[in-house]
């Protein structure tokens, strides 16, 4: 999905183009974003799961179909670092 960078690089999603169209009804996208000196920046997209209904055969000829177009690629998941895995919660001793 393409985004704009603004004049600190910050990005800009293309949905807040949607805001100014409706500001600048005569305006075309490339004048606004002229306009504000933001910059149009190509963004990655999105991945895509495909879970086939069907019987064996059809289900064989879509994928078949399907990787002729699109490369099949590993699953884009990273390190997580939203918590500390290493982590070791303290276990009360024995009461009694």
């Amino acid at each position: 999905m393409d985004f704009y960078l603004d004049e600190e690089g910050n990005e800009i999603h293309s949905r807040i183009m949607s805001d100014y169209r409706l500001k600048f009804p005569t305006k075309s996208r490339a004048e606004i974003a002229e306009m504000l000196k933001w910059k149009l920046a190509k963004g990655t997209y999105k991945h895509r799961y495909f879970n086939f209904a069907g019987n064996r055969k059809d289900k064989k000829k879509w994928l078949k179909q399907l990787l002729e177009k699109y490369p099949q690629k590993s699953y884009p998941k990273g390190d997580n670092i939203r918590y500390d895995a290493s982590y070791q919660p303290t276990v009360q001793g024995v009461l009694f």
